[in-house]
């Protein structure tokens, strides 16, 4: 595991994240005026993995999102038949979201302080959220907890071994300073969960067609920033790269799923 050194004070990132944090481009809704084939298309090449679980709940099937942001995310699940609970450190975030799903069940605060019941959720996801906290093993360890037998915890991070993080280093999308505490490569993400007591964990790689653009953005802007203006432009030129370094193994988010 590769982390921040020197991190700032946990209070100062919770600070940072209210303040500064937007959302994730799984974040959002699904828009109105898309067909459903362009829907399609940016489900599979931009989204992917950030829509897990697919399929339909099962009778009274939990659901809890820890990192849930505005919950917006939840609206599909919420659709699907699913129980959702989202948890969040933001409070503009948790108001967002308690409007935007209110048969949704948020709190803000941090997972481990939370009292859920053991064995209570069927599933829980852990969307850009892991590399975020100063304990994945406490927030790893409590997900094990929380789930039924059988259940499933998917996690999607930055992968430390993705391409952009290789050969663009400071300018990756990934290199997100001060937020991203944490990095994770596919050997110790499984060594984590397995560690933690999980039975069965696979793990795969997924890369959005606009990250590598995003970072080719940040490399071109002085200063650097995460302005997002002209990253579109790069997306054609940049998407045979991106689906080469998706079957090279060197794809820019790891997605894992782990069953208790």
């Amino acid at each position: 595991m590769v982390y921040l050194s020197f991190r700032p004070r946990w209070p100062d990132i919770i600070n940072l994240e209210t303040e500064a944090h937007g959302p994730h481009p799984a974040d959002a809704e699904p828009a109105p005026h898309r067909s459903f084939l362009k829907q399609r298309v940016v489900d599979h090449l931009i989204l992917g993995p950030h829509r897990w679980p697919i399929g339909v709940a099962k009778p009274g099937g939990k659901l809890l999102d820890i990192g849930c942001g505005s919950g917006s995310k939840l609206l599909e699940f919420c659709r699907r038949g699913w129980e959702v609970y989202g948890v969040d450190i933001n409070p503009r975030a948790i108001e967002k979201a308690r409007r935007t799903v209110p048969q949704g069940h948020f709190s803000c605060a941090e997972l481990t302080r939370l009292s859920f019941p053991a064995n209570f959720f069927d599933c829980i996801r852990i969307d850009n959220c892991l590399e975020h906290v100063p304990n994945p093993v406490s927030m790893i360890e409590k997900c094990l907890e929380l789930l039924k037998s059988g259940g499933k915890t998917y996690i999607c991070v930055p992968n430390a071994n993705s391409f952009s993080f290789k050969f663009m280093k400071k300018f990756s999308i990934h290199a997100w300073i001060p937020f991203h505490l944490n990095m994770f490569t596919e050997t110790t993400l499984k060594n984590l969960l397995l560690t933690v007591g999980f039975s069965k964990v696979e793990i795969s790689t997924f890369t959005p067609i606009d990250y590598l653009p995003l970072s080719l953005e940040q490399m071109l802007t002085k200063p650097p920033t995460s302005a997002r203006a002209r990253y579109r432009m790069f997306i054609p030129f940049l998407l045979p790269l991106s689906l080469a370094v998706q079957l090279l193994g060197l794809g820019e988010e790891l997605v894992a799923v782990g069953t208790k």
